[in-house]
């Protein structure tokens, strides 16, 4: 079972680098990982031009040449951002784009052509967690396109005695309903290949018996 386990995490130590950015090559994946999951920022230049803005998200306001009306801001539980000058404005749900138009728009009366710019500093609205027998069970950043065995990676992989042939994915949808995903690792492995790795969404639980 320990061979199982080193075995994940060179298979996927690509796409955790990619994800993570570890600081030193060779360090295995779970110590850039552990940080993730104590809440440091993801990596902004992997997020999408799409990303929806979330509750907890840290958003840089960058206004050039002016350091007065430039900040960076928690997304607070009601939705919303507090900007010097403008004030409240709704940012949840919004991409970049959307918050750097609707900002533009507001800075206007005051400043004739603005110049903004607007990046999310950390994600922390979007997470899966990952319980039971792996070597760093917590929560982690669902910054980027994440497959359950990369995720199982981040995680350190397997302890000894975990039944890698059972694990489940625990998803909440839309409708309030719990969809249950089965994933056998040991398949997976024999396989070779991620197509048949489910990829995760927010929210989900991987739950390694």
């Amino acid at each position: 079972m320990r061979t199982i386990a080193i075995a994940v995490l060179f298979l996927t130590l690509p796409c955790t680098v990619r994800a993570h950015q570890n600081g030193a090559a060779g360090d295995p994946p779970r110590a850039a990982n552990a940080k993730a999951a104590n809440g440091r920022a993801g990596d902004t230049a992997a997020v999408p031009s799409d990303y929806r803005i979330g509750v907890s998200d840290v958003i840089a306001v960058n206004v050039w040449k002016d350091a007065d009306l430039s900040s960076t801001v928690p997304v607070r539980p009601d939705g919303k951002i507090s900007l010097p000058l403008i004030g409240d404005l709704d940012a949840a749900g919004k991409t970049t784009g959307e918050l750097h138009d609707l900002v533009v728009a507001r800075l206007k009366p005051y400043v004739p052509d603005p110049d903004v710019t607007v990046i999310v500093e950390q994600i922390n609205s979007q997470k899966y967690f990952v319980i039971g027998q792996v070597t760093h069970p917590g929560s982690y950043p669902l910054t980027v396109p994440t497959t359950v065995v990369e995720a199982l990676a981040a995680a350190g992989g397997f302890v000894d005695w975990a039944k890698t042939g059972n694990i489940m994915i625990v998803r909440h949808t839309a409708e309030n309903q719990t969809e249950r995903i089965r994933f056998n690792y040991k398949q997976w492995l024999k396989k070779k290949s991620t197509e048949s790795a489910p990829r995760l969404k927010n929210g989900d639980v991987i739950v390694v018996p």
